[in-house]
């Protein structure tokens, strides 16, 4: 009998305890580890779904840390941001992180699978999540923030920033702000503000958020995000990642996530980049300069850079 067939096939997240209870000696554990039937997520704690992700694991390790954090103990940090579907670095998910709410004042704890900050929470800076007590958006982006590097903080707070709903971006702004200039004094409060103040809810993909990072760094003009193309009838033949209208450029950065977004009900790939082609030559029609990019160059952002220089520079000539 498998280990699926021994537990209710929902359930794929076990301690050593419920595996003793149903049939498991400690040999027999070792055994479906070696065999892979088994993985062990922290010390006594074990699941046999498979993640290839480490957003999938962290969320693993997160079922299995549910029972262990009593009531005391409210999810935040990197461990906050990932629940509210946030971007999450992969070397911030090694550790569930969570804040103890104390009132007297002490230290936090940590192990290899856990990291406890020892702190106060207001009722309304509680919130439910997939069954979670967990930080709230404008109290888990200021913590989160804190810990990440300039760059990872602003992919964050660009999603955050995103996914928050329509025209309430900004009181999420606001409250970010609140809470930082509040820990003014913590560790990290200075790269954060720095991201908030990089940080734009118009980017739409982690991609889009390093490239205006990278523009921002090598002397780019700011570009327009999220820019509608119009043709001489008023329609909008497309809206660009981002655009230089002054310089007659358009710049979008391509990558499977995107075509996979766009594609339509029973669709497949080519469709989708047939499409995308057509659009291109619409906006080339109308006088554009279509600059394209991959993700994977944003890597050496210095000769990606380069090459929209000339592309802008090209433009304002013959403007």
């Amino acid at each position: 009998m498998t280990l699926r067939a021994r537990f209710d096939v929902a359930m794929t997240v076990f301690t050593t305890s419920q595996l003793h209870s149903n049939g498991h000696n400690d040999r027999l554990i070792r055994s479906e580890l070696l065999l892979g039937d088994l993985t062990r997520l922290r010390q006594g704690g074990y699941t046999s779904a498979r993640s290839s992700t480490p957003e999938g694991r962290h969320r693993l390790l997160l079922e299995s840390t549910r029972e262990r954090l009593g009531t005391s103990t409210v999810i935040s940090h990197s461990s906050a941001a990932l629940l509210h579907g946030w971007p999450v670095p992969a070397s911030a998910l090694s550790r569930v992180t969570g804040i103890r709410v104390r009132r007297t004042t002490g230290g936090g704890d940590a192990s290899s699978w856990l990291h406890t900050y020892s702190g106060s929470l207001r009722d309304d800076e509680i919130v439910a999540v997939d069954g979670f007590r967990v930080t709230s958006s404008s109290r888990t982006a200021a913590d989160a923030a804190r810990l990440l590097s300039r760059d990872d903080a602003v992919v964050m707070l660009d999603a955050a920033l995103h996914l928050s709903r329509a025209g309430e971006n900004e009181p999420l702004r606001w409250a970010v702000t609140d809470q930082l200039v509040a820990d003014r004094r913590k560790r990290g409060a200075a790269i954060a503000r720095l991201a908030l103040r990089l940080a734009s809810g118009l980017s739409e993909s982690p991609a889009e958020s390093l490239s205006r990072l990278a523009f921002h760094d090598h002397g780019i003009p700011d570009p327009v995000l999220q820019y509608s193309v119009i043709d001489q009838f008023g329609r909008v033949v497309a809206i660009t990642d981002f655009a230089w209208p002054e310089f007659g450029v358009v710049g979008e950065v391509d990558g499977r996530v995107k075509y996979e977004r766009l594609l339509r009900p029973g669709e497949r790939a080519s469709d989708a980049l047939v499409r995308e082609k057509r659009r291109e030559n619409d906006i080339q029609a109308l006088g554009w300069v279509v600059f394209r990019w991959f993700p994977d160059e944003l890597t050496n952002p210095a000769v990606l850079c380069s090459r929209l220089r000339r592309l802008l520079e090209r433009g304002a000539r013959s403007g």
